[in-house]
């Protein structure tokens, strides 16, 4: 984790990108504009509603991320929302030119994310409007602002940041996920041959059995029609595995299911929504729900029924999606999530995520600061003495009951 103490303030700056190509680091090309002489003002609504219309035609017109727009932002509230909604909105010459959208909770503003969130950024045409909303933020005068899922790289960050340090908060930021992604470049035969022996000896031994067990179809649907039953097909497929029996499937819990559900109209409406299925004689195996957007498209979740696990579904199902990435020319795909070994199959590319705090100096600031800066490695180790514990218990009463 690093940290920032108040300094002198610097000028607010959009963010850069670096790296051997744009196309393969970035999920969207750089958009910041020079700004002209009008001042931009912002203003603070407590729902979307008001702006709703001029923002999602705002995020079209600048190609952010669907995670950046008011459908996303609205399913999200509805569904996992806790405290008061608080929406920035930045105007020039009463044009809106940018929006950044968050929640109160006591005296601390937070990002609206969480698990579920693939990114978090502002929609702002110009540097100026990026650095307005930013200021804007402090200016709510919270104890603490907690962004989750900042790209380092992206445009909102360095703003972000240097406007709390100009406030007088002191402000943090440390990895919170590591998400795999594959940067089409190429042809599919050219990446598949780069890939490793087992997996590739492990997809035609797949494809083989399974074609020799029935009619095998890949599909995928953009849910502007039947939406509702393709989705309850979809998720009952996601549910079936080990993820219903953790209780991670989206059908699991009523708010996640709740969130999926109201995403996936808006996505559909949108043209963005993407339920990709693996059939066995019509029977749906495996399933994807994903966004595809600006070329990039979005693996939020995959899942396969566990009685056809000697085909390895999902691998297959992803397999044919990443080779329809290629045909279609889209510049990533994005794998999300953390990255584990089963993605890491696809890939070595990842993009790091941040988490930033800030912390006013006000006497409930410096005690919330301290307790995430001392605390939270302090809870890390009593949780890990308490595993050790639990493992050592539960090993003495097993070789008790033997």
């Amino acid at each position: 984790m690093t940290g920032r103490q108040p300094e002198e303030a610097d000028p607010l700056l959009a963010g850069t990108w670096t790296g051997e190509s744009a196309r393969a680091t970035r999920l969207r090309p750089a958009r910041l504009r020079e700004s002209g002489a009008m001042t931009v003002t912002t203003e603070v609504l407590d729902t979307v509603a008001p702006v709703a219309d001029e923002w999602e035609a705002l995020a079209t017109r600048l190609d952010a991320t669907p995670f950046a727009s008011p459908g996303w932002t609205v399913a999200w509230l509805r569904a996992f929302g806790a405290g008061s909604p608080v929406v920035l909105a930045a105007r020039r010459d009463g044009r809106l030119t940018g929006v950044l959208a968050l929640q109160r909770r006591g005296g601390a503003v937070r990002s609206p994310t969480n698990w579920h969130t693939p990114l978090f950024e502002p929609v702002a045409e110009d540097a100026a409007t990026l650095a307005a909303l930013a200021r804007a933020v402090y200016g709510l005068g919270p104890r603490s602002v907690h962004l989750w899922f900042l790209d380092p790289g992206g445009e909102a960050f360095d703003p972000l940041t240097r406007a709390a340090v100009a406030a007088g908060y002191a402000t943090y930021d440390r990895a919170c996920i590591r998400s795999p992604f594959v940067a089409i470049r190429g042809d599919w035969p050219t990446y598949l041959a780069c890939r490793s022996r087992n997996l590739r000896k492990g997809l035609d031994r797949s494809r083989r059995r399974l074609e020799e067990a029935g009619c095998v179809v890949y599909e995928t649907r953009d849910g502007r029609e039947g939406l509702v039953p393709l989705l309850d097909e979809g998720l009952a497929v996601e549910a079936a595995g080990w993820k219903g029996e953790r209780g991670t499937a989206i059908a699991s819990r009523p708010c996640t299911r709740l969130f999926y559900e109201e995403m996936a109209r808006w996505a559909a409406k949108a043209g963005a929504l993407r339920l990709s299925f693996l059939r066995l004689d019509g029977r749906p195996i495996a399933f994807e729900l994903a966004l595809e957007s600006g070329g990039h498209h979005y693996s939020l979740k995959v899942g396969y029924d566990p009685e056809f696990r000697r085909y390895s579904p999902g691998t297959l199902l992803t397999s044919w999606l990443i080779e329809r990435a290629f045909a279609r020319g889209l510049a990533s795909f994005e794998l999300l999530g953390a990255d584990d070994p089963d993605k890491l199959r696809w890939t070595t590319s990842v993009r790091e995520l941040r988490l930033v705090q800030a912390f006013s100096g006000s006497a409930s600031g410096r005690a919330e600061r301290l307790a995430h800066v001392y605390g939270r490695p302090v809870a890390k180790r009593l949780v890990a003495c308490g595993r050790r514990v639990r493992i050592a218990s539960g090993s003495t009463s097993r070789g008790s009951r033997s």
